[in-house]
């Protein structure tokens, strides 16, 4: 039995985020980390490419091959949200400011300028053919979905990362470990409960034990429902965690000889006659230079039949033409100068964000109340030093930010408003996890 201050269990970018905020707050706390995956990052996944060396994830334990990192995940950053921005300047992370040209689908619409000013989620739901996130409207509960919207910003600013997001996943974790903290891969929670008797969490992993004073879960509901005990159990019946909706979503990115599409007058296209084609340019000087681009965004039923049918070799190789195919009758102005690609990447995630179940009762708020102090459910259960933290559990559904929201607002409401006194939730704003 290993007793600590701290167990962290989930290492993405809530549950390193976390991490940063308990040390910071006292520096002497011995926390553990647990990630049941092979690498930290959850869904914050970059990728280097060239022909010579071929593809490598780019890890906290990866070695620098310095080619330009590729985002097959997360992309930009919105600069008006303060908690990634202030988190950058600490961690040092460098990105590029570029402003998105003008966006087009088929017919040549604007697009997110017009949705601001929409009203209800009928009139969204109406001209869902014009929007990028088509999983948005399968399954969702309205009402929910406008707490959402209504707190959602637009933005044509973005800063993107040189290094990729995942240049935060490294600097969080080198910093976790020099600092003390100890981070566990492929180390599952498997058991979690509380005992009143010593006041202490009891999580069992398939190596280990551990004993700690407060616990922080930092996994989606789709990860809690693999945690056994009373904790998780208790915690999954509740109406708060079983109404969150996880909505899957696949990347395609491809790499070419050139960047041939340096001369067009936009960043983005897409043509809903085809759910895979949502085209990203990425414009700045460093994703320039990586000579790729994100051909597919595909999220909802459409991510899930794809990304089930993209790992068989003949699917992908059939897609790969078909997309070139239509990149070439999308774009004609530069249809000759498309190339067969170097290389293509498929990317899936089950749960790249959450929205509501049809008929959700919870409010968006209410959730982050309850996962911050879910004790109050049940004390003689669950303890007073335990809390939920991730962007499933925010408002600021879809964004970076409201996975740093969660944790900075869940670990001031549990641990007495000691951690990071800086900001207050009600200051931040929101940065894109895909978009």
């Amino acid at each position: 039995m290993i007793h600590c201050t701290d167990v962290v269990v989930g290492g993405g970018i809530a549950g390193l985020y976390a991490c940063k905020l308990l040390q910071d707050a006292n520096p002497d706390a011995s926390i553990i980390l647990l990630e049941s995956q092979p690498t930290l990052g959850g869904n914050i996944r970059d990728v280097t490419y060239s022909p010579g060396e071929g593809l490598s994830r780019v890890t906290p334990l990866s070695a620098q091959n310095q080619l330009p990192v590729v985002p097959v995940g997360p992309v930009r950053i919105n600069p008006s949200q303060r908690l990634i921005m202030e988190l950058a300047d600490t961690l040092g992370v460098q990105s590029e400011s570029a402003f998105y040209r003008d966006m087009r689908v088929l017919n040549r619409q604007r697009v997110e300028a017009e949705f601001e000013s929409f009203q209800g989620y009928q009139e969204l739901e109406q001209n869902a053919e014009r929007f990028r996130f088509m999983g948005d409207f399968e399954g969702t509960d309205p009402s929910r979905y406008m707490e959402f919207w209504e707190q959602d910003v637009f933005s044509p600013t973005n800063l993107f990362p040189v290094n990729g997001f995942s240049e935060f996943v490294c600097k969080l974790a080198q910093s976790f470990v020099k600092r003390g903290g100890k981070a566990l891969v492929n180390t599952p929670a498997t058991y979690l409960s509380w005992e009143q008797s010593s006041n202490q969490y009891l999580i069992h992993t398939p190596q280990k034990s551990y004993k700690a004073n407060r616990c922080i879960i930092a996994v989606p509901p789709i990860g809690l429902r693999n945690i056994k005990g009373p904790i998780p159990t208790f915690l999954n019946a509740q109406k708060f965690v079983r109404e969150i909706k996880p909505v899957p979503v696949t990347t395609i990115t491809m790499w070419f000889d050139t960047a041939w599409w340096t001369a067009l007058d936009f960043q983005r296209i897409w043509d809903h006659s085809n759910p895979l084609l949502h085209v990203e340019f990425f414009g700045t000087k460093s994703k320039l230079a990586s000579k790729a681009i994100r051909v597919s965004y595909a999220d909802g039923s459409a991510a899930s039949l794809f990304g089930k049918q993209a790992t068989l070799p003949r699917c992908q190789s059939d897609a790969v033409h078909e997309m070139v195919k239509a990149l070439k009758s999308l774009l004609p102005e530069v249809a000759n100068s498309i190339p067969k690609p170097l290389h293509t990447h498929v990317e899936s995630f089950e749960n790249a964000w959450h929205f509501e179940h049809p008929g959700a009762e919870v409010s968006l708020s209410e959730k982050r109340e309850l996962a911050a102090k879910p004790y109050q459910l049940n004390p003689s259960l669950l303890g007073d030093q335990l809390c939920l933290v991730g962007e499933a559990y925010n408002p600021h559904r879809t964004w970076i930010e409201g996975a740093l929201d969660s944790v900075l607002y869940a670990l001031n409401e549990t641990f007495l408003n000691k951690v990071h006194p800086t900001f207050t939730p009600s200051q931040t704003s929101q940065a894109p996890m895909f978009t």
